[in-house]
Protein backbone atom coordinates (compact mmCIF):
# COMPACT_ATOMS: atom_id res chain seq x y z
CA UNK A 1 0.00 0.00 0.00
CA UNK A 2 1.64 3.29 -0.97
CA UNK A 3 2.03 5.56 1.84
CA UNK A 4 1.51 9.85 1.19
CA UNK A 5 3.19 11.27 3.08
CA UNK A 6 2.41 15.57 3.14
CA UNK A 7 4.60 17.92 4.76
CA UNK A 8 4.32 21.60 5.34
CA UNK A 9 6.90 23.46 7.60
CA UNK A 10 8.64 26.53 8.69
CA UNK A 11 11.58 26.21 10.91
CA UNK A 12 15.46 25.84 11.37
CA UNK A 13 17.34 22.79 10.55
CA UNK A 14 20.74 22.11 11.04
CA UNK A 15 21.35 26.08 10.76
CA UNK A 16 19.26 26.35 7.32
CA UNK A 17 16.23 28.52 7.02
CA UNK A 18 13.38 25.99 5.92
CA UNK A 19 10.68 27.33 3.93
CA UNK A 20 6.79 26.77 4.39
CA UNK A 21 6.85 24.05 1.30
CA UNK A 22 5.28 20.42 0.36
CA UNK A 23 7.61 17.63 -0.05
CA UNK A 24 5.99 14.12 -0.38
CA UNK A 25 7.44 10.73 -0.03
CA UNK A 26 5.46 7.81 -1.60
CA UNK A 27 6.95 4.04 -0.86
CA UNK A 28 5.79 0.20 -1.04
CA UNK A 29 6.00 0.67 2.89
CA UNK A 30 3.22 1.33 4.85
CA UNK A 31 4.59 4.07 7.12
CA UNK A 32 7.24 6.41 7.23
CA UNK A 33 9.28 3.05 8.37
CA UNK A 34 11.91 2.53 5.04
CA UNK A 35 14.04 -0.50 3.97
CA UNK A 36 17.08 -0.70 2.78
CA UNK A 37 17.14 -1.53 -1.24
CA UNK A 38 13.21 -0.41 -1.35
CA UNK A 39 12.32 2.58 -4.10
CA UNK A 40 10.97 5.81 -3.26
CA UNK A 41 9.55 8.46 -4.89
CA UNK A 42 10.08 12.23 -3.95
CA UNK A 43 8.24 15.71 -4.98
CA UNK A 44 8.21 18.65 -3.59
CA UNK A 45 6.37 22.14 -4.66
CA UNK A 46 7.90 24.87 -6.34
CA UNK A 47 7.94 27.07 -3.37
CA UNK A 48 11.66 27.32 -3.28
CA UNK A 49 11.02 28.95 -6.42
CA UNK A 50 14.90 27.78 -7.36
CA UNK A 51 15.62 26.74 -11.26
CA UNK A 52 18.02 23.75 -10.18
CA UNK A 53 17.75 21.70 -6.46
CA UNK A 54 20.07 19.34 -5.09
CA UNK A 55 18.03 16.66 -3.06
CA UNK A 56 19.50 14.91 -0.01
CA UNK A 57 19.19 12.64 2.45
CA UNK A 58 19.85 14.24 6.31
CA UNK A 59 20.47 11.79 9.24
CA UNK A 60 19.68 13.62 12.11
CA UNK A 61 21.47 11.48 14.44
CA UNK A 62 24.99 11.98 13.02
CA UNK A 63 24.33 15.22 11.80
CA UNK A 64 25.85 14.07 7.89
CA UNK A 65 24.07 14.74 5.01
CA UNK A 66 24.05 11.99 1.56
CA UNK A 67 23.87 13.46 -1.58
CA UNK A 68 20.70 11.73 -3.96
CA UNK A 69 20.84 13.91 -6.72
CA UNK A 70 22.84 17.00 -8.02
CA UNK A 71 21.07 19.99 -10.63
CA UNK A 72 17.69 18.73 -10.60
CA UNK A 73 15.95 21.24 -13.07
CA UNK A 74 12.67 23.35 -11.31
CA UNK A 75 10.12 21.51 -14.16
CA UNK A 76 11.10 18.00 -13.38
CA UNK A 77 10.25 18.19 -9.39
CA UNK A 78 10.17 14.27 -8.62
CA UNK A 79 12.81 12.03 -8.41
CA UNK A 80 12.56 8.31 -7.82
CA UNK A 81 15.87 6.95 -5.88
CA UNK A 82 16.77 3.23 -4.81
CA UNK A 83 17.85 3.53 -0.86
CA UNK A 84 20.91 1.92 -0.62
CA UNK A 85 21.31 -1.60 0.70
CA UNK A 86 24.85 -0.98 2.51
CA UNK A 87 22.86 2.33 4.44
CA UNK A 88 23.30 2.79 8.01
CA UNK A 89 20.37 1.92 9.85
CA UNK A 90 18.63 4.86 11.75
CA UNK A 91 15.41 6.51 13.15
CA UNK A 92 15.77 10.60 12.51
CA UNK A 93 16.32 10.38 8.57
CA UNK A 94 14.78 13.80 6.43
CA UNK A 95 14.71 14.12 2.89
CA UNK A 96 15.80 17.61 1.80
CA UNK A 97 15.34 19.90 -1.44
CA UNK A 98 18.16 22.67 -1.83
CA UNK A 99 18.14 25.20 -3.58
CA UNK A 100 21.86 24.63 -6.09
CA UNK A 101 22.11 28.21 -6.43
CA UNK A 102 21.27 29.39 -2.90
CA UNK A 103 22.19 26.94 -0.87
CA UNK A 104 20.78 28.59 2.55
CA UNK A 105 17.49 27.92 1.32
CA UNK A 106 16.33 24.26 1.58
CA UNK A 107 12.74 22.72 2.55
CA UNK A 108 12.77 19.05 3.90
CA UNK A 109 10.36 15.97 5.04
CA UNK A 110 8.17 17.18 8.61
CA UNK A 111 9.30 14.20 11.47
CA UNK A 112 11.47 11.71 11.20
CA UNK A 113 11.83 8.40 8.96
CA UNK A 114 13.32 5.11 9.69
CA UNK A 115 15.30 2.98 7.68
CA UNK A 116 16.21 -0.07 9.30
CA UNK A 117 17.07 -3.72 7.88
CA UNK A 118 14.57 -6.76 8.56
CA UNK A 119 15.64 -8.60 11.58
CA UNK A 120 17.63 -11.28 11.64
CA UNK A 121 15.34 -15.24 12.32
CA UNK A 122 18.07 -15.90 15.13
CA UNK A 123 16.16 -16.81 17.72
CA UNK A 124 15.34 -19.45 21.06
CA UNK A 125 12.80 -21.03 18.05
CA UNK A 126 14.27 -24.04 17.17
CA UNK A 127 14.01 -23.77 13.00
CA UNK A 128 14.73 -27.48 11.49
CA UNK A 129 11.71 -27.09 10.21
CA UNK A 130 11.12 -25.25 7.00
CA UNK A 131 9.41 -21.93 7.09
CA UNK A 132 5.52 -21.81 6.74
CA UNK A 133 2.01 -21.48 7.13
CA UNK A 134 0.52 -17.76 8.45
CA UNK A 135 1.00 -15.13 11.01
CA UNK A 136 -0.29 -12.14 10.80
CA UNK A 137 0.69 -8.75 12.34
CA UNK A 138 -1.70 -5.80 12.35
CA UNK A 139 -1.85 -2.44 12.10
CA UNK A 140 1.85 -2.26 10.12
CA UNK A 141 3.54 0.23 11.57
CA UNK A 142 2.84 -0.59 15.22
CA UNK A 143 2.38 1.81 18.17
CA UNK A 144 0.83 0.46 21.37
CA UNK A 145 -0.36 -2.66 20.41
CA UNK A 146 -0.65 -5.67 17.67
CA UNK A 147 -3.29 -7.93 16.89
CA UNK A 148 -1.61 -11.29 15.59
CA UNK A 149 -3.42 -13.93 14.17
CA UNK A 150 -2.64 -17.27 12.47
CA UNK A 151 -3.88 -20.57 10.80
CA UNK A 152 -2.31 -23.83 12.49
CA UNK A 153 -2.09 -23.98 15.86
CA UNK A 154 0.92 -22.78 17.70
CA UNK A 155 2.86 -22.61 21.19
CA UNK A 156 4.83 -19.79 22.54
CA UNK A 157 5.18 -16.54 20.63
CA UNK A 158 8.18 -14.56 20.58
CA UNK A 159 9.25 -11.17 19.26
CA UNK A 160 12.55 -10.82 18.92
CA UNK A 161 14.88 -7.67 17.89
CA UNK A 162 17.64 -6.75 15.30
CA UNK A 163 19.99 -8.60 16.98
CA UNK A 164 18.06 -11.59 17.23
CA UNK A 165 17.57 -10.92 20.95
CA UNK A 166 13.91 -12.21 22.34
CA UNK A 167 12.16 -9.08 24.33
CA UNK A 168 8.63 -10.61 24.56
CA UNK A 169 7.31 -14.23 25.21
CA UNK A 170 3.45 -14.92 24.80
CA UNK A 171 1.55 -18.21 25.31
CA UNK A 172 -1.50 -18.20 23.55
CA UNK A 173 -2.63 -21.28 24.33
CA UNK A 174 -3.19 -23.95 21.32
CA UNK A 175 -7.10 -23.63 21.13
CA UNK A 176 -7.01 -19.86 20.19
CA UNK A 177 -6.40 -18.16 16.73
CA UNK A 178 -5.34 -14.88 17.87
CA UNK A 179 -3.94 -12.62 20.44
CA UNK A 180 -3.33 -8.87 21.21
CA UNK A 181 0.23 -7.77 22.42
CA UNK A 182 0.91 -4.72 24.27
CA UNK A 183 4.20 -3.30 22.14
CA UNK A 184 4.26 0.44 23.68
CA UNK A 185 7.51 -0.83 25.88
CA UNK A 186 9.31 -1.73 22.48
CA UNK A 187 11.29 1.12 21.27
CA UNK A 188 11.32 2.80 17.66
CA UNK A 189 12.73 -0.34 14.83
CA UNK A 190 11.99 -3.23 13.21
CA UNK A 191 11.32 -6.95 14.92
CA UNK A 192 10.49 -10.40 13.92
CA UNK A 193 7.32 -11.98 15.73
CA UNK A 194 7.94 -15.82 15.63
CA UNK A 195 6.21 -19.11 16.30
CA UNK A 196 6.33 -22.75 15.54
CA UNK A 197 3.79 -25.13 15.01
CA UNK A 198 2.79 -28.65 16.35
CA UNK A 199 4.39 -30.12 12.93
CA UNK A 200 7.39 -28.50 13.51
CA UNK A 201 6.87 -25.28 11.16
CA UNK A 202 8.23 -22.25 11.67
CA UNK A 203 6.08 -18.70 11.46
CA UNK A 204 7.46 -15.59 11.34
CA UNK A 205 6.41 -11.85 10.49
CA UNK A 206 8.02 -8.48 10.45
CA UNK A 207 7.01 -5.93 12.47
CA UNK A 208 8.12 -2.50 12.55
CA UNK A 209 7.72 -0.10 15.79
CA UNK A 210 7.12 3.69 14.84
CA UNK A 211 5.46 6.52 17.17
Amino acid sequence: MKTNIIICLVYVLAGFVLLRAEVTVHSAESSMSLLPGSVVTIRWSDDLEADVVNVELWDGVRGTTAEIANNVTRQQRELTWTIPVGITDGSRYRFVVRDARRPERTMASIGFHAIIRPAPVTTSVRQQAQVGGELDVMPRPASEQIHLTWTQPVGRIEIVDARGVRVKLVSPGEATRMCTVDVADLGVGAYTVLSRTRQGQVLQSPLIINR
